[in-house]
């Protein structure tokens, strides 16, 4: 947002499952910067793939996600609802105390290595919701796109 000016709000996350995940992100844009707000989104997904990420950024984020993980596990039906997410993916009970260690042993290289082999710009779903009309020629660059009214 501080460079572009396109958003107050971008995020991006991640989801686990047995068989498989997902890889998230999203931002409410103006339509008139819809698909540059697109290829800042692909560009970054791209990066952690190209680039080891900034040391700085890693720590802060590593911070964050150990932090958010302690926060949310301080309540009885949290630490349920963890324990029966991780059996569900074939986590051990021990991995609740083991998440955090974990997390603050990843690495730039680390990073780097799993974008290289989980995220393929080439095989993601794009959605975009807006005024098909105002957005479909600045979506051209990424492929077909079907458009659907409600």
């Amino acid at each position: 947002r501080e460079d572009k000016g396109y958003t107050y709000g971008a995020s991006a996350g991640l989801q686990v499952s047995r068989v498989g995940g997902r890889v998230q992100a999203g931002a409410d844009v103006r339509n008139e910067v819809t698909g540059a707000a697109l290829k800042e989104f692909l560009g970054e997904f791209a990066r952690l793939g190209s680039e080891p990420v900034p040391a700085q950024e890693l720590e802060d984020t590593k911070r964050y996600v150990a932090g958010g993980y302690l926060i949310s596990n301080q309540l009885q039906g949290t630490v349920a609802a963890t324990l029966a997410n991780n059996w569900l993916i074939g986590l051990p009970s021990e991995f609740l105390g083991e998440y955090v260690p974990k997390i603050r042993q990843v690495d730039a290289a680390q990073v780097q290595a799993m974008a290289r082999k989980y995220y393929d710009p080439k095989q993601q779903s794009i959605i975009v919701v807006g005024d098909g009309k105002a957005v479909a020629e600045q979506l051209t660059p990424y492929g077909t796109f079907e458009s659907r009214d409600k």
